[in-house]
């Protein structure tokens, strides 16, 4: 199962909430280019986990997987990363995230920790992890 359609969602929800506004760096995922303007925020997959199988025919039915994701939001100041960090904790927990057609859809978003550190050169950090619940129907060709 590719993840590829939650990272999108999860990349569209940041536009649809204007997160630009809080976060003048943007998201990127994985690296943020050098010299990219605080604040910013990196995003990556962390694990997809398939948690369950909903049917007793292996071939059909739909399969229920956990995604974890981590949103790390970085600045110089911490007083700005906080004001940061509540706008994507506000924006991420329990959104309505949909997917692509035949991709199966989302049954919960959760921010499930958040961790602000201080990290060398007085560089802030701020990571928000996410479990994105999402079902998907099983495809009988394998495929």
């Amino acid at each position: 199962m590719s993840a590829h359609d939650v990272m999108e969602s999860v990349y569209g929800n940041w536009a649809s909430h204007s997160l630009d506004a809080d976060v003048a760096g943007g998201l990127w995922l994985s690296l943020a280019p050098k010299g990219t303007a605080y604040p910013y925020c990196v995003y990556d997959l962390i694990s997809s986990v398939p948690t369950a199988r909903m049917n007793t025919d292996s071939d059909t039915g739909t399969e229920i997987f956990d995604l974890e994701f981590q949103l790390a939001l970085y600045d110089d100041k911490m007083s700005t990363l906080a004001v940061a960090a509540k706008a994507v904790r506000a924006a991420y927990d329990y959104a309505p995230l949909t997917l692509g057609a035949g991709e199966g859809g989302v049954l919960q978003v959760r921010c499930t920790n958040e961790i602000p550190t201080k990290l060398e050169d007085d560089i802030w950090q701020w990571v928000i992890s996410l479990t994105v619940t999402r079902y998907k129907p099983i495809d009988p060709s394998g495929s």
